[in-house]
């Protein structure tokens, strides 16, 4: 059973994740979808093309944080940022018609530790491979990701006419029993290699607990003078799992865990009792938004209200986030710039509709280079 959930889990997240490589350039002012998996940290088994540069944008000094289930990792700067979601992050080095991608992805465990992760590296394989016309996986390594120890795949692949190469790596978090997919794929249409590059990514990443998640880790639950059931006891349990290491509505948390299997009355039970604040969950949340992507005053609190938080949750969030929106609109108007050109007022038009001021977007223009 465990064999077949791997393929499952790993052939749909892989097709999922090259169709959004293959269509992001269609999806120029709208942002990036987004989808599964997988990366690298230390191989020497496989390089993009022998006749292609390696890029070296990694750089320490000027990267940005990005926050992934728990996870931090140290992205650069320039490389374009695709739509997160709680279960994905997506990012393109390369603008244009090329596609490179890296992508990281959290999905419930089948398997609980590294050892029995190991002992299903073939069905991984061949879960991963079903993606591709054809497939052709290097020697496999064992790397240690934050802490974790991890498989580290290398490969070589076709796929709709195109070769395409990368690695894929894949660790079971002790945080919670989530399985982490992080893929590099490179097209033969690329300018550069990015391999290198993400070895220093994986190498970077770390583990974020933040004070606040940490003080409601501790919060003990709502007494109840009724003895509960186990299923209700396991419910809190990864409530508390999930706080951890991430920010959580009230209703975000219920229907995450209707998502892991639990009814919803046992799920409601362990949201009622895991001693959250969902106002400082709102507010975690908006600082991780910010930590990855641009946003105006109004589209964050549209997102927030997306995640399920309401309106005074995500307006108090908004509003002690301590964004400069002026900034903000320059930091969106240079992603639009990244991935399409723009006149500048067909700029200043695409940051009034993302939420911002006419004020505001002009600012951001301005400070682009218009």
């Amino acid at each position: 059973m465990k064999k077949k959930l791997l393929a499952i889990l790993l052939t749909s997240s892989l097709i999922f994740s090259i169709s959004a490589c293959g269509q992001k350039k269609e999806s120029a002012v709208k942002e990036t979808s987004s989808a599964p998996e997988t990366e690298t940290t230390t191989t020497q088994a496989q390089e993009t093309s022998p006749a292609k540069q390696e890029k070296k944008d990694f750089n320490p000094s000027t990267n940005t944080g990005i926050n992934f289930r728990g996870y931090t990792f140290s992205i650069p700067s320039n490389w374009m940022v695709g739509e997160s979601t709680l279960d994905t992050a997506t990012f393109y080095p390369e603008t244009g018609d090329a596609s490179a991608m890296l992508q990281f992805r959290c999905q419930s465990s089948p398997v609980s530790t590294f050892e029995e992760l190991s002992d299903y590296e073939d069905d991984f394989i061949n879960g991963f491979s079903g993606g591709f016309d054809s497939f052709k996986a290097e020697k496999t390594e064992t790397i240690v990701i934050a802490g974790e120890k991890a498989l580290l795949i290398p490969f070589t692949a076709e796929s709709s006419g195109s070769d395409w190469n990368g690695m894929v790596s894949v660790f079971v978090s002790h945080m919670a029993q989530n399985m982490f997919t992080i893929m590099y794929v490179c097209s033969d249409n690329t300018q550069y290699s990015y391999l290198e590059d993400c070895k220093e990514i994986m190498a970077s990443a770390v583990i974020e607990i933040t004070e606040t998640t940490a003080a409601e880790s501790e919060t003990p639950p709502v007494e109840t003078t009724a003895e509960i059931s186990l299923e209700q006891k396991n419910a809190l349990k990864k409530a508390k799992d999930y706080l951890s290491f991430s920010a959580f509505s009230y209703t975000g948390l219920i229907h995450q865990l209707e998502f892991e299997g639990f009814s919803t009355e046992n799920a409601t039970y362990a949201a009622d009792n895991c001693g959250a604040d969902w106002s400082q969950q709102a507010a975690k949340k908006a600082k991780d938004y910010l930590s990855f992507s641009a946003f105006s005053y109004t589209g964050l609190i549209d997102q927030l209200e997306f995640e399920g938080f309401s309106t005074e949750e995500a307006n108090s969030a908004v509003d002690s986030c301590g964004a400069d929106w002026n900034e903000q609109a320059a930091k969106k108007a240079q992603d639009y710039l990244d991935y399409s050109s723009f006149s500048r007022q067909g700029l200043i038009d695409q940051l009034v509709f993302e939420g911002f001021t006419s004020e505001q977007a002009e600012y951001g223009a301005t400070a682009v280079g218009y």
